[in-house]
């Protein structure tokens, strides 16, 4: 069986440590929206489907859902305009 990798928080962030990670200038990128993007991922005929995968961190009950920076990085550069250079 596989496991998903053990998350460290160099590479892996809540959407709203992500959201921080992408803030830029007249670019509302919030965790909603990265929250979004992770839903529209999971749906199979979506042009974001399987980009943005997640992990549940270890926790108190389910524990925080974590998302790698540089999937969220490159969802945000198919999604918003103008964001081709991250």
């Amino acid at each position: 069986m596989l496991h998903a990798p053990t998350p460290t928080w160099e590479e892996w962030g809540t959407a709203a440590a992500c959201a921080a990670a992408l803030a830029i200038p007249n670019r509302p990128i919030t965790a909603l929206v990265i929250r979004q993007w992770a839903w529209r991922s999971r749906q199979p005929g979506d042009r974001l489907a399987g980009l943005l995968p997640s992990v549940r961190g270890k926790g108190p009950r389910t524990g925080p859902t974590l998302y790698r920076f540089q999937d969220v990085a490159r969802v945000a550069q198919l999604t918003e305009p103008g964001l081709r250079s991250l």
